[in-house]
């Protein structure tokens, strides 16, 4: 019972544990670039599903009513999406029936992909076989074909290559300080 990681122990935890390595932002890049092009590594970037909020479904409704974007505004700035379910005024909802009718509709629906901007899937198994992989705009490198959920329901590991600000100000006081900077095959170490 008195585990430092008593959550990854936790027999309620259904999925394995991920692994997070923190780097310098200005690094982060070329951390998961040596993951996802090293020959040896099967890896790719995990994707995520952007979904339509109700302020965004009422803008995509909104244009395709003929609304304009001032209207738009106007009306999304009278929904409270704070808490779901969202709140409007009764007298906003009956004055624009049609545009919250289909709002509602869309509302939880994938308007598009991306990827996760830190997990990396690195795997022993050819990943685009065992769970597919695609690609999306402004991303040199496969991503999963499932999310981040079903990854890890799969009994995947992701690693997450995180970008920690202090991490850069530590990098950066050594360097200035003209000391040896320490590394797990350090000599100093």
């Amino acid at each position: 019972e008195n585990l430092t990681f008593l959550f990854f122990m936790n027999i309620q935890r259904l999925q394995l544990a991920d692994i997070d390595s923190d780097w310098n932002p200005s690094s982060r890049g070329e951390v998961q670039a040596f993951l996802l092009e090293h020959p040896k590594l099967k890896s790719a970037g995990i994707i995520t599903y952007g979904k339509f909020s109700i302020k965004s479904s009422l803008r995509a409704i909104g244009r395709a009513l003929d609304y304009s974007a001032q209207e738009i505004s106007s009306i999304a700035s009278q929904v409270d999406d704070y808490k779901a379910p969202y709140k409007v005024l009764d007298s906003v909802r009956d004055e624009h029936s049609l545009l919250f009718d289909y709002s509602d509709m869309i509302e939880g629906v994938i308007s598009h992909s991306s990827r996760h901007p830190a997990a990396i899937l690195v795997s022993d198994v050819d990943i685009f076989e065992e769970i597919g992989t695609v690609r999306v705009s402004k991303y040199d490198y496969p991503v999963t074909n499932l999310s981040m959920e079903y990854v890890e329901y799969l009994n995947f590991v992701k690693l997450d290559i995180l970008g920690l600000i202090n991490w850069e100000w530590v990098t950066n006081a050594v360097e200035l300080a003209g000391l040896p900077r320490m590394y797990s095959q350090s000599d100093y170490i």
